[in-house]
C-alpha cells in the first residue's frame, strides 16, 4: 500500500508541475497569434546541433509588428526549413523572422516558425559549447578520411552524428535492429564512466576523487553529444550511480532508474511524450531486471561469459517491443543475433573515437591513428548491418494494432515473471503453462491476419500494387524475374508487402519521377536491386539516392523513350519522358508491358503512367503511344484530376490500379477521374480500400484478383467479371485474346538482357 500511495503521489506532483508549467511553454498571447498565423521576429537560444530539417529553439522575446509580445519567457519552438549553409551552431544566440504556427502539444516544441528570411547570430554560443563545437567539426574532419561503412558509421557511433550514413546504411542498420547503436545513449555513457573508474581504480585514486572527476567528464560528453533524451537519462542514473557509490551506499538498478525518470519528469514533463526517452528508459529496465536472471538461466547449458552476450540484447528487446510496435508492425527476428554479433565492437569504437575526438584540435597525427583503429570495429557494426539485411526477411509481422500490441505486453510480462521467479517455486511452473498456453492462440490472432492473408495469395500472380499509402508501389513479375515500380515514401510499409509476397530481391527498381512518395523508400532496397531505371533527377538530393543505389550494386540506366528491357516473358518499353524534358511530374517514366509470343495466352498487358499531368498524356497520346487496347493501367498521379479522357479511352484498360492514402487530404483520387475509369470499362482498383492486390491472367483470356483488404476477412481471390460493374463485367467476359505486338514509330534501342539497358555515366 505504501508503495501505491508513492507512486500515485508522484503522479500527482507530474501532473501539477505540467499545469503548472503550460502557460510559460504556450504563453496565450502567442497561441492566438499563431492560430491566424501571423509574421512574428523572435529571439532565442539554438538547443543542440540544428539541422536543415528543424532548428530547436528556447526563445525569450517574440514581437508582432514591433511590439513585444513575449518577454524573459523560455518557449520551445521549433524552425523549419532553413538553408543547410547558412545555420547557426549549437548554443547560439539567434534573431530571425517567420510565421507562426501551433505545434503538435504533445511534442517538444510548442510552436513552428517557418523563416521568411536568413537567421541572424546574435552572439556566439558560451566557452564551454564552442570547444564543443570545435571538436565535434575536428572529429567529423578527421573521419572524412576514412573510407567506406566505417568511416561513416563512425561519427554516429562516437558523438550521435549520423549526417555521413547513406540511406542504404541507415535502412540496414534499422532493419538489423541495430540503430540504437548511433544513438548517444546509457552504453555510450557507461563506457566513457567505466574507463574513469577502472583508471581510478589502477591509480588507487580516493573513491569520492574518482567519482567527481567521472561526473565532470560525463557533464563534457553530455554537452559534446548534445543533452537528447536518451543521452539524459542515461547521464543523470549515472550521476545518481556515482553519488550513491562516493557516498558509500548500495546501487540498486531500479530505483535507480525510477528516481532519475522522476527527476527528469519534473524538470520536462513532456519528456513523458518522446519515444526516444520511452524507449531508453525501458530498455534500461529491462537490463536491470531481466539480465541477472537470464544469464543464470542461460549460463545452465552455455558458458557464462556466452550467456552475457546473449542475455544483454535479449532483455533489451524483451523490454522496449511492446512500444516498437506501435511505431513498426513487425518483429525483427534477427535483431538479437545482430546484436550479439555487434554490440561487443560498440564500446571499442566509442572509446578510441573518442580519443580522436578529443585529439583532433591539438594533435590530428594522434586523432587519425585513434579514428584509424576505431575504424575497424565500426567497419565490422556496418557488416553486420548490411549482412542481415540482405539476408531473407526474417520478421514477424503483425497488423500494429492495439490487439497486437496488448498480446506482446501480455507475452512479455508472463515470460519476465517465469524468469524471476525461483525454479522450484510451483508459480513458476503454474506461470510457464500460462505463458505457452496464452502464447500460441494470442500469437495466432496478432500475425494470423498475415499469415491467413500469404496462403490464400495466388502462387502466380503477374502484377501486384503494394498498399504503401499516399503513394505508387507496383510490382511486375515473370518467369521468375521481378520488376518493381516506384516504391512509396514508407519504408515500413513497402517491407511489409514486399514480404507478404515473398520478394526478397529485385531484377529491376524503376523511378519515374524523385517525388517523395514515389521514392521515398528506394535507399531501403539498397543492395537488393540489380538493376535500376531512373527518369530525370533534379539537384544533388537525386543524385544521393541514384548513388545509394549504385553503391548497393545496381546498374542505373537513364530512361529514354524506347528502350526496351526484358523480364522474364514480358517485354518493358519505355513510352515517356523525351529528351531533355524539366524533371517534375510531367517527366515521370511512363512504361508499356507486353507479353512475348509465347505467354500471349495468359500474360497480362500494362501501361503505367507514373505522375503524368493530362499535357504529357496528351502530348503521350498524340504521338502514338498510349493506344490500347491493354489489360491494366496504372492511373496518374493517385487519380487526381488531371487526367487525359482520351488516353483512358484510348488503352480501355480492364483494370485501373490507384495507389492512394485512407484519408488522405489531397482528395484523391477525385470522383470524376474514377467515373471517367468506370466509364471506360475498367474495375478501379484502390489501395486505401482493397489493401495489396495481386492481379493473375488467365488462360481464356480473364483476370484473377486477390487483395489483402483493409479487414482480413476480404483476403481473398475473386473473378473481375463477377464484381457488380456492368461496363466492365460485360468487357471482361469476352474473353479477350492478346493482340500481336505492333511497331513503334520512334527507333528502338537494342534490347538487352537481364533488365540492363544502356547505362548511365557517372552520376556521383
Amino acid at each position: 500500500m505504501a508503495s501505491l500511495s508513492l507512486a500515485l503521489l508522484v503522479v500527482a506532483l507530474l501532473t501539477a508541475i505540467a499545469v503548472l508549467q503550460t502557460p510559460a511553454r504556450a504563453p496565450e498571447r502567442l497561441v492566438a497569434l499563431a492560430d491566424r498565423p501571423a509574421t512574428v521576429e523572435v529571439t532565442g537560444r539554438v538547443v543542440g546541433v540544428p539541422t536543415a530539417d528543424r532548428v530547436a529553439l528556447a526563445v525569450t522575446e517574440v514581437r508582432a509588428r514591433g511590439v513585444p509580445v513575449v518577454s524573459g519567457a523560455n518557449v520551445p519552438m521549433l524552425v523549419l526549413g532553413l538553408e543547410a549553409e547558412r545555420l547557426p551552431g549549437a548554443d547560439d544566440r539567434v534573431l530571425l523572422t517567420g510565421r507562426l504556427g501551433v505545434a503538435d502539444p504533445g511534442g517538444s516544441g510548442a510552436f513552428l516558425l517557418r523563416p521568411a528570411g536568413d537567421i541572424e547570430v546574435v552572439s556566439r554560443a558560451a566557452c564551454v559549447h564552442a570547444v564543443a563545437a570545435t571538436l565535434r567539426e575536428s572529429f567529423t574532419r578527421t573521419s572524412q578520411g576514412l573510407t567506406g561503412d566505417g568511416g561513416d558509421l563512425l561519427p554516429g557511433l562516437t558523438i550521435g552524428d549520423t549526417s555521413r550514413v547513406d540511406e542504404g546504411l541507415d535502412a540496414a542498420m534499422k532493419a538489423s535492429s541495430l540503430a540504437h547503436l548511433t544513438a548517444v545513449s546509457g552504453a555510450n555513457c557507461a563506457v566513457l564512466v567505466a574507463l574513469i573508474l577502472a583508471i581510478g581504480a589502477f591509480l588507487r585514486a580516493p573513491r569520492i576523487l574518482v567519482s567527481s572527476l567521472a561526473i565532470v567528464v560525463l557533464a563534457g560528453f553530455v554537452v559534446l553529444v548534445t543533452p537528447e533524451p536518451s543521452v539524459v537519462r542515461a547521464a543523470v542514473m549515472a550521476v545518481l550511480a556515482l553519488v550513491a557509490q562516493a557516498a558509500g551506499r548500495p546501487v540498486r538498478g531500479l530505483p535507480l532508474v525510477s528516481l532519475a525518470v522522476v527527476i527528469l519528469l519534473v524538470t520536462d514533463p513532456w519528456l513523458a511524450r518522446s519515444y526516444a526517452f520511452a524507449l531508453s528508459v525501458l530498455a534500461t529496465a529491462g537490463l536491470v531486471v531481466l539480465t541477472r536472471p537470464l544469464v543464470a538461466l542461460l549460463a545452465r547449458v552455455i558458458p557464462e561469459p556466452l550467456a552475457l552476450v546473449l542475455a544483454v540484447p535479449v532483455a533489451a528487446q524483451a523490454a522496449v517491443q511492446p512500444l516498437l510496435l506501435s511505431l513498426d508492425p513487425g518483429i525483427a527476428v534477427l535483431g538479437v543475433p545482430a546484436n550479439v554479433l555487434a554490440d561487443p565492437a560498440a564500446p571499442l569504437a566509442t572509446v578510441l573515437g573518442l580519443m580522436a575526438c578529443l585529439l583532433g584540435p591539438v594533435w590530428p597525427f594522434g586523432a587519425g591513428v585513434a579514428a584509424a583503429a576505431a575504424w575497424a570495429p565500426a567497419s565490422w557494426i556496418a557488416l553486420v548491418a548490411r549482412g542481415a539485411a540482405s539476408l531473407p526477411s526474417m520478421r514477424l509481422e503483425t497488423d500494429g494494432s492495439l490487439l497486437a500490441i496488448g498480446v506482446c505486453v501480455v507475452v512479455t510480462a508472463l515470460a519476465g515473471v517465469a524468469i524471476l521467479l525461483p525454479s522450484r517455486r510451483p508459480s513458476r511452473l503454474v506461470t510457464t503453462l500460462v505463458l505457452a498456453g496464452l502464447l500460441l492462440p494470442l500469437g495466432a490472432v496478432a500475425v494470423g491476419g498475415t499469415l491467413g492473408r500469404r496462403a490464400t495469395l495466388p502462387p502466380d500472380w503477374q502484377i501486384a500494387q503494394c498498399d504503401v499509402g499516399q503513394g505508387d508501389a507496383v510490382l511486375l513479375r515473370s518467369a521468375g524475374r521481378v520488376a518493381l515500380v516506384d516504391t512509396g515514401d514508407d519504408a515500413t510499409l513497402l517491407r511489409s508487402c514486399l514480404d507478404l509476397l515473398a520478394i526478397e530481391q529485385l531484377d529491376l527498381l524503376v523511378l519515374t519521377h524523385f517525388d517523395a512518395d514515389h521514392v521515398g523508400a528506394a535507399p531501403s532496397l539498397a543492395g537488393r536491386v540489380q538493376s535500376a531505371l531512373v527518369g530525370p533527377s533534379d539537384g544533388p538530393g537525386d543524385e544521393r539516392l541514384v548513388s545509394t543505389l549504385r553503391r548497393g550494386g545496381a546498374a542505373v540506366i537513364d530512361a529514354r523513350p524506347g528502350e526496351s528491357l526484358d523480364l522474364g516473358d514480358l517485354s518493358l518499353e519505355v513510352l515517356w519522358p523525351p529528351e531533355k524534358t524539366e524533371a517534375g511530374n510531367g517527366a515521370s517514366v511512363a512504361l508499356r508491358v507486353e507479353p512475348r509470343v509465347g505467354c500471349a495466352g495468359s500474360c497480362l498487358s500494362a501501361v503505367l503512367l507514373g505522375d503524368l499531368d493530362e499535357t504529357a498524356q496528351r502530348r503521350l497520346l498524340g504521338r502514338g503511344l498510349g493506344v490500347g487496347p491493354v489489360d491494366v493501367v496504372k492511373v496518374s498521379h493517385h487519380g487526381s484530376r488531371d487526367q487525359s479522357p482520351e488516353l483512358y479511352r484510348s488503352l480501355g484498360a480492364r483494370v485501373a490500379l490507384i495507389g492512394v492514402g485512407a484519408g488522405n487530404t489531397y482528395g484523391h483520387p477525385v470522383p470524376a477521374t474514377v467515373r471517367l475509369l468506370e466509364r471506360t470499362g475498367a474495375r478501379v482498383v484502390r489501395s486505401d480500400r482493397d489493401g495489396t492486390v495481386a492481379l493473375t491472367g488467365t488462360a481464356d483470356g480473364r483476370i484473377s484478383l486477390w487483395q489483402s483488404g483493409a479487414r482480413p476477412a476480404s483476403a481473398g481471390a475473386s473473378r473481375l467479371d463477377d464484381e457488380p460493374n456492368p461496363v466492365g463485367a460485360a468487357w471482361l467476359s469476352e474473353g479477350r485474346k492478346w493482340r500481336a505486338r505492333r511497331a513503334r514509330p520512334p527507333p528502338r534501342r537494342p534490347r538487352s538482357s537481364s533488365c540492363r539497358g544502356t547505362e548511365s555515366g557517372p552520376r556521383e
